[in-house]
């Protein structure tokens, strides 16, 4: 437990001047609660920064000012002893909604050798949050997990053992492993018992509880921190990649990185640190975070082409998802991942800008494409009816991808060629590619949606090689009976 990074939230809290929490919700307690952690009598609470003895799991909900559409449960620290509420809790959510982001402090309850206590309340304090995100103003489907030390392995332990997953993690300096050597022993004393057996110590390590279906993580740290072992990150990190989860991780050189003496120099230092670990994108689009893009919704454009760029890829940009472009032309793939962006430059008789971000870019050739096929939403393609053979491999092996790693939200497919039934055409190349089993487990969770597309891109040159002229009218059309799960919401 520790104050690394968290104390420009502090101090930036105090010179703004702090607010109080607009919800407070209680979970439940021992009582009522599906586990007991069988402590009872008063919770005690020092100066509002720490809280010990806690049998009662509550929410603080910090509604955001302007609202980005994401939310938050953040869960502090104590070594599942107590809980550093104050600086890890309120001061971090107050900053997060301050910044767009809605923040709910879990006020968890004390394991006491009960390990699935916290865990049941930061599950519940999930559903809480989706359930009331139309209320509170932001995508239920957005709402993702912060957590600093044993509060980090209470969040991770959300992403890797509960079937109740959050969306993205962010992990400030957690406790991971339970391996001699490597762990934060109070923290699994607490958590397991003093008597926990080696058994008990694998399955809390969560570096070994780590699958394709983990959510996004950004990972920060201080190379000299002397309570968690700096290699408990590192662990998570290599085993997040290992499996194909998008991470980040960031490791500071000191625990003060972003703290210093007065009120003043913390909150530049928080500007600093924020902005090298990617919380503030204002510096340039090309650095986009994992926090801001990968709790996203995401869509797969096969072609990067200027239909791909000016038209489909732009039209799912515009509607909320973060834009995979898949292609072979690598120089563009590259440009894509080096400027984060481009413009459609929109011809009519008052021509207009629109700037197309939260995007990036594969080689539909590659092992990526099939990473990323498992984590889509939607597939779509502009790369002309005699290439669908060729990118069909590719989607049949990310759905039989998708199938092994028990992924249950539907996928739908949608190829946006000149041709008629364009994608009946495309879903009978994929199943040439799958076993009989995938292909009966594809008709159950993926749709192939026939459509008809209509936009005129002229030959223009822009100085930019990814940015794309247009005109204005477009037509999509969709058989709209074809998808699996519902038609999603695309305006346009």
């Amino acid at each position: 437990m520790k104050k690394l990074f968290l104390t420009c939230f502090c101090c930036a809290s105090a010179v703004l001047g702090a607010r109080a929490q607009d919800e407070h919700i209680v979970i439940w307690d021992n009582a009522s609660a599906p586990t007991s952690s069988g402590l009872f009598g008063p919770t005690v609470i020092e100066k509002e920064v720490f809280v010990a003895n806690n049998n009662v799991a509550e929410l603080f909900v910090y509604k955001a000012e302007e609202p980005s559409g994401r939310a938050v449960v953040v869960c502090p620290g104590g070594g599942y002893h107590n809980l550093a509420i104050g600086y890890e809790g309120h001061d971090m959510a107050r900053w997060l909604a301050d910044h767009g982001t809605t923040a709910a402090v879990l006020k968890y309850r004390m394991p006491n050798g009960h390990c699935e206590v916290p865990r049941n309340d930061a599950e519940q304090a999930l559903r809480i949050m989706r359930e009331h995100a139309a209320e509170w103003g932001y995508d239920a489907s957005r709402v993702g997990i912060v957590g600093s030390s044993a509060g980090g392995h209470l969040a991770a332990s959300t992403g890797t053992i509960s079937d109740e997953k959050p969306a993205f993690m962010i992990l400030f300096y957690p406790v991971i492993t339970a391996e001699e050597g490597k762990l934060h022993k109070n923290s699994f004393k607490y958590l397991l018992g003093k008597d926990y057996s080696p058994e008990e110590a694998r399955n809390y390590s969560l570096e070994k509880r780590v699958s394709a279906l983990t959510p996004p993580t950004l990972l920060l740290l201080s190379d000299d921190d002397r309570i968690v072992p700096p290699v408990n990150s590192l662990l998570f990190y290599e085993a997040l990649k290992r499996n194909g989860v998008k991470a980040s991780i960031h490791v500071f050189p000191r625990e003060t990185t972003a703290g210093a003496s007065s009120p003043n120099s913390n909150i530049s230092s928080s500007g600093n640190a924020t902005r090298s670990t990617g919380w503030n994108n204002s510096e340039s689009e090309k650095h986009q975070s994992i926090f801001l893009q990968d709790d996203m919704k995401r869509a797969i454009q096969f072609g990067a082409g200027n239909i791909g760029r000016g038209f489909i890829g732009a039209v799912l940009s515009e509607a909320g998802y973060h834009v995979v472009f898949a292609d072979v032309n690598m120089e563009v793939i590259d440009r894509i991942n080096k400027d984060g962006a481009y413009t459609v430059h929109i011809m009519d008789v008052e021509s207009r800008d629109v700037r197309i971000s939260n995007i990036s870019g594969v080689d539909s050739g590659g092992g990526e494409i099939v990473d990323e096929i498992v984590r889509a939403e939607i597939i779509t393609t502009a790369v002309g009816l005699r290439i669908l053979p060729f990118i069909a491999p590719a989607i049949a092996k990310g759905i039989a991808a998708r199938r092994a790693a028990g992924v249950g939200e539907p996928l739908n497919v949608i190829a946006c060629e000149n041709g008629i039934r364009a994608t009946s055409q495309l879903r009978e190349e994929v199943y040439k590619h799958l076993s009989a089993e995938e292909a009966a487990w594809c008709d159950a969770h993926v749709g192939f949606a026939d459509c008809s597309v209509d936009r005129i891109v002229p030959p223009v040159r822009s100085e930019n090689p990814i940015d794309v002229v247009v005109e204005n009218f477009y037509e999509w059309n969709v058989e709209e009976k074809s998808f699996v799960g519902g038609a999603p919401h695309i305006e346009g």
